[in-house]
């Protein structure tokens, strides 16, 4: 029974890198705060390039969650 507890709390080094990833993207995004134009196909927007960044990657995330579980459900 302890052998399946200690299993089961370990943690899984996928978590672990995933931590470090938005430990480095989480730092990026802080030190770049300053105004970029973003360039749309209708309009052109000013807007911080930390808002640009962390849409960017939960759209990134967003798009590989989506296409994961299509995976996953194709097999």
């Amino acid at each position: 029974m302890a052998d399946d507890q200690r299993a089961q709390s370990r943690i899984k080094p996928h978590y672990i890198v995933v931590g470090i990833c938005l430990g480095v993207l989480a730092v990026f995004a802080l030190v770049n705060i300053d105004d970029v134009r973003v360039d749309f196909a209708v309009d052109t927007v000013d807007a911080p390039l930390v808002l640009v960044i962390v849409v960017s990657a939960l759209l990134g995330f967003l798009i590989g969650w989506v296409i994961g579980r299509r995976r996953r459900t194709d097999n």
